[in-house]
């Protein structure tokens, strides 16, 4: 479009058209005597925020509602409250080629299609825009406002006013829909504003002033005091350490508080770099509920695991996280960076398991390579998908979570550039998935349940002592649902525990295999000792041969008889207190010490016999690679 067109329409039809063209967007800004943030929230801010926008919203202090429902203020887009009386109805939307504003009441619903609508370019248009360019650069001089909300106010206003005026709308007029508000109140919460660690208020105050914060408007405390000198009636600053209550308001001893404000962090806030994003934000609710929507995410995380090239900066990593995949995606991968709850499995339709279980799989082959922000997506949908039960009793998601595990471990690089806080939540996610894993399965255990959780296990446990329970907190999910599986807070203690203990203790796993197995197995002299009130000491030494693996050397005993193993490879030999000889034997393919002497029957037939001294060679050789001295081996059996 280059001909200025003026016209009539509703802000929300505005901005969906403008999504419709695919353009990206600059500034949007949006006033009004009210601006119903939860509702801004809802329905303009993930697709301005998708589209790449900077997004500020000046309301009335006058016209405030309670802020409930109210998530992303501060973190998504920024708000202040202007001077009493503003009730000018604004959205201005600016991107590279092209300005549009519709112009309506303080208190014009967004939908309301009467707001007059004025399309233009940057280079040529009406004089209407030029006068309402300047009429925005000086609204901070008349209107009290944030500083770095009359900041971005004046950069729209620099945007909207065009280079060249034309004589298009000449007829136009839009000084008479501009009112600038009368006097303000006396005391009177712009906005509050975080830099680093500070945060800086800036109110209007004639008295002494307490400003107060809360984390959910439920309780407050003081969190600085304007005394009576500083409160000179006009804007006054004050800053105070963040304490990470993100809710503001101040009030004068006996007085009705002002309406809140939410501190803002404008780094976060900030235009989008040019990076690849998804195409709006995903909310959970509407991910699983409408099947157009769940196809264009798939399209979206596809299209931009397969753009993105290289990890963000770790100073920007939240920020950017939150621009390529949108707030809600980017709270899943990292809840504590958005104070996110965690994800409903409930939401997970049970007519969908099915798609989501192939959904999930395209997404997790398409980010395993990518960064990791992507990576910690995949895996807490998956987390999602198992506390739902989308797996329906099938067991093939263990082969696929072994996968996920080890690819939401940061690397070398990541663990060198990324913030702590995020590598030690992916670590811990990584915990997670093995913690699942361990369930109805047994580390270096025999059945396939086993293999896949030993090797996933074997893969990551160098990083799990770093792991955090507490991070991952909202991942670890309520089953509510047949076949949901979750994890808790103390199955990833006891893998933390474990894998602790195996960095300084070799056997630690075993001995964790012995306890599961109910042997009362003890490390001395490099043999593993087996002693207790069993009835057959050959059964359990033969059972603790074959989880020790090769090559070992085991002494199991009760208080009338005495068994000895020593195993290396395939070849085994066995030696007992009753009957006092060396028998050798070579397993085959599919046996095993268990299951040649872990019965009550004889032993088996062998050609290889020996005296239990002096010790035979074979039995010397076995012994050495077990790293025991054989002769104490066989006076165990005296």
């Amino acid at each position: 479009m280059r001909t200025p067109q003026a016209g009539t329409g509703s802000p929300l039809g505005l901005l969906e058209e403008w999504a419709a063209g695919g353009a990206a967007l600059r500034e949007v800004l949006v006033t009004g005597y009210a601006v119903d943030l939860a509702e801004l929230e809802r329905r303009l801010v993930p697709t301005a925020r998708g589209l790449g926008a900077r997004i500020t919203a000046l309301s009335d202090p006058s016209g405030a509602r309670e802020p409930v429902g109210v998530r992303h203020a501060g973190l998504l887009y920024q708000h202040g409250h202007a001077g009493a009386g503003f009730e000018v109805g604004l959205l201005v939307l600016v991107g590279d080629e092209q300005v549009w504003v519709a112009f309506g009441a303080g208190d014009a619903a967004w939908d309301d299609d009467r707001w007059l609508v004025v399309r233009s370019t940057p280079e040529r248009g009406p004089l209407a825009l030029r006068e309402f360019g300047d009429w925005l650069a000086e609204l901070p001089g008349v209107v009290p406002m944030p500083s770095w909300i009359a900041d971005a106010v004046r950069v729209v206003g620099a945007a909207v006013r065009p280079d060249t005026v034309d004589d298009s709308l000449p007829d136009l007029r839009v000084a008479d829909r501009l009112r600038r508000g009368g006097a303000p109140a006396e005391t009177a919460l712009l906005g509050a504003r975080l830099t680093g660690d500070t945060v800086a208020v800036e109110l209007r105050a004639t008295s002494h002033t307490v400003v107060e914060s809360s984390p959910d408007g439920a309780a407050w405390r003081n969190a600085v005091v304007i005394t009576r000198d500083s409160a000179t009636g006009h804007t006054v600053r004050a800053e105070y350490k963040d304490n990470g209550n993100r809710l503001l308001r101040a009030r004068v001893p006996a007085g009705t508080p002002t309406a809140s404000v939410f501190v803002t962090d404008t780094e976060r806030c900030a235009p989008v770099r040019d990076l690849p994003r998804v195409s709006r934000d995903y909310p959970l609710a509407d991910l699983f509920a409408d099947h157009a929507v769940g196809r264009r995410f798939e399209a979206d995380f596809l299209r931009v695991a397969a753009e993105t090239e290289a990890e963000a900066p770790k100073a920007t990593w939240a920020r950017d996280l939150e621009n390529a995949l949108g707030p809600s995606l980017a709270a899943l991968a990292f809840p504590a960076a958005w104070r996110a709850d965690g994800p409903d499995p409930d939401l997970v339709p049970a007519e969908d398991f099915r798609l989501w279980r192939r959904r999930a799989d395209k997404l997790r082959q398409a980010a395993a390579p990518g960064p990791l922000g992507q990576r910690l997506v995949v895996a807490a949908l998956y987390a999602t998908l198992l506390a739902a039960g989308a797996w329906e009793g099938d067991e093939d998601w263990r082969e696929v979570v072994a996968e996920v595990a080890v690819a939401v471990q940061p690397s070398e690089a990541e663990l060198a550039d990324l913030p702590g806080d995020v590598t030690e939540f992916a670590v811990s996610l990584s915990a997670l998935c093995v913690a699942l894993l361990r369930q109805d399965a047994v580390f270096d255990g025999p059945g396939t349940h086993d293999r896949v959780a030993t090797t996933a296990w074997r893969r990551t446990r160098d990083l799990i002592p770093y792991a955090v329970p507490g991070a991952v907190a909202p991942l670890l999910l309520t089953a509510t649902r047949p076949h949901a599986r979750v994890a808790v807070e103390s199955e990833l203690d006891d893998l933390v525990e474990l894998a602790t203990v195996a960095e300084d203790d070799p056997d630690a796993m075993l001995r964790l295999r012995f306890a599961e197995a109910d042997i009362p197995a003890t490390r001395f002299d490099g043999a593993w000792i087996v002693e207790g009130e069993f009835r057959n000491p050959r059964r359990f030494a033969a059972r603790a041969a074959t989880l020790a693996g090769s090559p070992c050397a085991v002494v199991a005993r009760n208080a009338k008889k005495s068994t000895a193993i020593l195993r290396d490879g395939d070849l085994v030999a066995i030696a007992e207190s009753t009957v006092r000889r060396w028998r050798v034997y070579r397993l085959g393919p599919a046996s095993s010490p268990t299951t040649l002497f872990g019965g009550d029957e004889a032993l088996p037939a062998t050609r290889e016999q020996y005296p239990l001294l002096p010790i035979p060679e074979k039995v010397a050789a076995l012994a050495a690679a077990a790293g025991v001295n054989p002769t104490m081996v066989a006076a165990a059996l005296q």
